[in-house]
C-alpha cells in the first residue's frame, strides 16, 4: 500500500509517462515479513496509510475498494495464521465498528467486484461471520 502511495505521489510530478510491455518491478514475498503476517495492530497502521492516501486521491470509489481489498487480505491471513473461530468473529465485529470500515461497507460499489469478493461482502454485510470463516479457511 505504501508503495502505491509513493508511486501516486511520484507520478504527480511527472510531465510524461511511457508504457513498456515488460515487467521491471520485482516484488519478493518473504513469509516472515511483518507486512505478510497477521497482526492485530496492522489495521491501525493501515488506517493511517489510508488517511494519508485519501488526502492525495479523493476518488471515494477507489478508496473504498482499496479498503475492502485490505480487509479481505487481513481476514484471509488472520484465518490461516489463527484458527480460533471465536476470536476471528470477535475481531471482525470490532473491525466493522470502525467508522472507516462502516463507511466502506455502506458505500462501496459492488458491481466491480469479482464473484468471490461479492460473496465475502454479502457475508460481512449480513453478519454471517462463521460462514465467512469457513469459506476463507478452505480457500
Amino acid at each position: 500500500m505504501e508503495d502505491g502511495i509513493f508511486i501516486y505521489q511520484y507520478l504527480n510530478y511527472a510531465s510524461n509517462v511511457v508504457f513498456i510491455n515488460k515487467c521491471v518491478y520485482n516484488y519478493v514475498q518473504v513469509e516472515s515479513s511483518a507486512s505478510h503476517r497477521y497482526n492485530v495492530d496492522q489495521l491501525n497502521q493501515y488506517k493511517k496509510v489510508i488517511e494519508k492516501f485519501t488526502l492525495l486521491e479523493p476518488d471515494e470509489m477507489f478508496i473504498n475498494y482499496t479498503i475492502f481489498e485490505f480487509l479481505m487480505t487481513y481476514i484471509s491471513r488472520g484465518i490461516k495464521q489463527n484458527s480460533n473461530r471465536k476470536l476471528f468473529i470477535k475481531n471482525i465485529r470490532n473491525i466493522l465498528l470502525d467508522d472507516m470500515y462502516k463507511k466502506c461497507m455502506k458505500t462501496i460499489n459492488i458491481k466491480f467486484m469479482h464473484f468471490k469478493e461479492l460473496i465475502c461482502y454479502c457475508l460481512l454485510k449480513f453478519k454471517l461471520y462463521s460462514i465467512l470463516y469457513f469459506i476463507c479457511l478452505v480457500k
